[in-house]
């Protein structure tokens, strides 16, 4: 094997892409992945939207936040078509006699963006389904040179990079809130 090859380890692809070192997520997984999704979608045709849509927002944002770290944007974006490709195909099943403009009103609506979010009326409110391709990579910070935590010397250092971590901690803590509240509290 040459490292230009690459490799799969632990759900991720680690390969050589013009002289950098890149970790991708593996494409195996992500098509099982979607396979599952589709699997779960053709057993459950019949099961309202709300239905479908809690199931998959049990699952999405872990897989999606899984792959957070890595250079995932890509394939982030074409699970997040596949999915609209997957929950179309499944509406339009449930409501053969019915238009597709018909179908796009009954289940899609915008949240804020510009583009179709799947959603569905539950009782007073109105539910999203989590957006994939909306997770924001974050890479991690290398260390600057041969700083030692043991070092007195660099304390204000580590202190930072502590603080700035629990910063992000807390700041995607708050979006994900946001994110939850605005799926479960918006009506249309």
């Amino acid at each position: 094997m040459h490292i230009d090859d690459g490799f799969n380890f632990l759900s991720f692809f680690i390969g050589k892409y013009k002289g950098k070192c890149l970790i991708k997520p593996q494409k195996e997984k992500v098509l099982a992945f979607l396979a599952e999704l589709r699997l779960w979608l053709n057993n459950h045709k019949q099961a309202a939207a709300e239905n479908v849509i809690r199931h998959f927002n049990k699952i999405l944002p872990g897989w999606s936040n899984h792959y957070s770290h890595v250079v995932s944007k890509q394939a982030l974006s074409y699970v997040s078509h596949q999915i609209w490709k997957m929950l179309w195909k499944w509406c339009l099943r449930r409501h053969p006699n019915k238009g597709k403009r018909w179908v796009a009103k009954k289940y899609f609506g915008h949240q804020g963006t510009g583009h179709w979010k799947f959603q569905a009326n539950d009782g007073k409110k109105t539910i999203y389904l989590f957006d994939v391709s909306s997770v924001k990579i974050e890479r991690h910070i290398m260390v600057k040179g041969a700083a030692s935590p043991d070092d007195p010397a660099l304390r204000d250092y580590w202190q930072a990079r502590v603080t700035m971590r629990k910063a992000r901690t807390r700041s995607r803590k708050v979006t994900k809130a946001l994110q939850s509240a605005g799926s479960e509290a918006r009506a249309g």
